[in-house]
């Protein structure tokens, strides 16, 4: 309703749109809505609210854990005349890809197959030889440009042709080394004497197997689809008199418009063909983890064998074992890409539980790529949603709040006399005494930002020395182009492991100008690192400051203290730690500081360092005793309290979150 009431106003639609997805926090309950303009919009949160389905509303409860993607690629039968086309138009990712293929086509068979995709007759595309190399560059296309909207897959599974463009897009040969087979693979079974036919029989496989022994009939079991369809190929005679036998028995049987029978014992000749055409083709292993057809399971070295994709033309396709086997292995979202939504139907009548996604061209394919990218961040599947929505020339947009529940919690009342509602902060110690630093952090690159003149920065710039360092004086960089430069230029080394990034606070620099150095600094680092990539920022302050500049210094380091724990929580790609040196700075304080970041892997968000003892922040809670209500110093200068009722207190945990979380 809140949106409903804001689209009503006089804002940018696609602001409203962009700023929605890109600077709004996504919660458990997720909606989202494609429309082309505001009206459509309201039009769309009318329907959900009267609980009227909407194929452009996608609502989902989303789960802490985020699902893994399977990506599933169609087989032949899924084409039609005029595929491709509205990608080729609008996607440039797309289109280059299909150009590509498009001058490979050409060289080997002397026409185009942009041509045969998108203008040749629907005759001419059923076709074995045009089918297998158009429904391969419509898939490998499609792929790339989801790779292209942040869509991360590990998992790969093709039915039939399909399994050439999962093993295209998991590295078992190149795009054009795939085209090329499936041109040379085409040609070649288009070539065979058309005796043979196909056909759907809906029974299990284990009675339909025992039919087939009854019948005597030389029938191979073609694809297991779901748990009660099947696909049986063979001679044509067979095929008719397993669909009489159907038909006299009351069993649904449904014959496929093919040129011949796949996957059974009539494609031997083409295997034998391509035998020698293939003989010095070279594969390798994938590098995604690929679903093998011919087993239902992950592939074994055996696909990167000549054997595996001869055999391939003749064992039946184990479709319903290998999607049995994904969602046994909690895989729960399906992408099928192809021309038309086969392998969904499939997945769906088979497991009801798990979330099929089809993204189609026939009508408008800019909202059904919306659509399919809503219901993608409604099931929690991460996307690169920057690459998808441009916000350079966007407006912020006040968007509305989430609404909350009107309703009081309260913190539960102790009935022990033991236990309190008073706490106060205590250093937990604990951690291992260093006895020696030398020589363990030789293997990390070293990013320094400090003050020359201040002493911490002179102890670590001297710990660190004939290490690979690189020392930035904050009292020197007094324009954002300064900064910018010298991070664009650690660009390649921010991206190598074990690199290590060190703020210290100087003692001369104002405080406006260290806010806007570290501020400045954390937006071009947070612009410069790639989507996977992380690095660690680790901002060291002393706390005992000589007593000419104590005062202003504190005010310094509780600034971009407030800074640091900030970025903590809203900037994905910089892991920041804070430590504070508790002792005289020297070099027990700071070698141990540099063992602590370089060695262990159970930092706490804030340390303090006394010597070589390491210490964290914890709440202890402090029982009172009944009669008398005097506090000790220490929680009084950190704690308010105000009286609620008799004999009872509620701290005001504000100054402990302040300062510590």
């Amino acid at each position: 309703m809140l949106y409903k009431s804001f689209l009503m106003q006089d804002y940018d639609f696609r602001e409203v749109c962009t700023n929605s997805v890109l600077r709004k926090q996504h919660f458990d309950f997720r909606l989202s809505i494609t429309s082309e303009d505001k009206e459509e919009a309201i039009k769309n949160i009318d329907l959900f609210l009267n609980e009227k389905p909407s194929v452009n509303v996608k609502y989902h409860k989303y789960t802490k854990q985020v699902k893994e993607l399977v990506f599933v690629f169609t087989g032949q039968g899924s084409q039609f005349a005029g595929m491709g086309k509205k990608f080729y138009d609008n996607f440039p990712v797309f289109r280059e890809v299909l150009d590509r293929l498009d001058k490979l086509f050409i060289e080997k068979r002397g026409e185009s197959l942009l041509h045969l995709m998108f203008n040749a007759p629907e005759e001419d595309l059923t076709l074995t030889e045009n089918a297998q190399p158009a429904i391969f560059a419509f898939e490998y296309g499609l792929y790339k440009l989801w790779l292209t909207f942040g869509v991360k897959v590990k998992t790969l599974l093709g039915h039939s042709v399909g399994e050439y463009t999962a093993a295209a897009a998991a590295g078992v040969f190149s795009v054009e080394e795939g085209f090329n087979l499936l041109i040379e693979r085409g040609k070649v079974m288009g070539s065979l004497d058309k005796i043979g036919a196909m056909a759907t029989v809906f029974l299990p496989l284990e009675i339909l197997s025992e039919i087939l022994k009854k019948l005597n009939v030389d029938i191979n079991i073609a694809a297991e689809n779901t748990k009660n369809s099947v696909v049986v190929s063979g001679h044509k005679k067979d095929i008719l008199s397993l669909e009489k036998w159907c038909k006299e028995h009351g069993v649904s049987i449904k014959k496929l418009k093919v040129s011949n029978a796949f996957h059974s014992y009539l494609m031997q000749p083409a295997m034998e063909e391509l035998r020698v055409k293939w003989k010095n083709k070279q594969f390798k292993k994938p590098k995604l983890k690929l679903i093998s057809n011919q087993t239902g399971l992950p592939a074994s070295d055996s696909i990167s064998t000549l054997d595996y994709w001869l055999d391939h033309l003749m064992n039946n396709v184990k479709f319903h074992q290998s999607i049995k086997y994904l969602v046994d292995k909690k895989n729960e979202v399906f992408f099928e890409i192809g021309p038309k939504p086969v392998l969904s139907n499939f997945i769906n009548t088979s497991f009801e539980e798990v979330q099929t996604i089809f993204c189609s061209e026939k009508n408008n394919c800019l909202q059904d790529i919306s659509n399919a990218i809503g219901q993608f961040i409604s099931l929690g599947v991460n996307l690169n949603l920057n690459n998808i929505y441009d916000s350079e020339d966007c407006d912020r947009v006040l968007l509305p709040n989430y609404p909350f529940e009107k309703k009081s919690f309260w913190l539960p009342s102790k009935n022990s006399q033991n236990q309190s509602d008073i706490f106060k902060i205590n250093w937990k110690t604990g951690f291992p005494t260093i006895e020696s630093t030398e020589n363990r952090c030789n293997e990390n690159l070293w990013v320094l930002f400090g003050d020359y003149k201040s002493q911490i920065s002179k102890t670590i710039n001297e710990s660190l020395n004939g290490q690979k360092t690189f020392f930035y004086n904050t009292d020197e960089w007094e324009c954002e182009e300064n900064i910018v430069t010298a991070i664009r230029e650690l660009k390649n080394n921010l991206q190598a492991q074990g690199v290590k990034i060190i703020f210290m606070p100087s003692e001369t620099l104002p405080l406006t100008g260290q806010i806007f150095f570290l501020t400045t600094l954390l937006k071009q680092l947070n612009a410069e690192l790639e989507r996977d990539n992380s690095v660690d920022l680790h901002y060291l302050f002393r706390k005992n400051h000589p007593e000419k500049i104590a005062e202003s210094q504190k005010s310094v380091d509780y600034a971009l203290t407030g800074i640091i724990k900030s970025a903590q929580y809203e900037i994905e790609n910089i892991n920041c730690y804070i430590t504070e040196i508790s002792g005289t700075h020297g070099d027990e304080e700071v070698s141990c500081f540099l063992y602590r970041i370089s060695n262990s892997n159970n930092r706490a968000f804030y340390e303090r360092i006394t010597k070589k003892e390491v210490s964290v922040p914890q709440l202890e809670s402090i029982t009172l005793n009944k009669h008398s209500f005097s506090l000790p110093k220490d929680v009084k200068k950190v704690f308010d309290f105000r009286r609620i009722r008799r004999n009872r207190f509620v701290p005001l945990r504000k100054a402990f979150k302040r300062k510590y979380c």
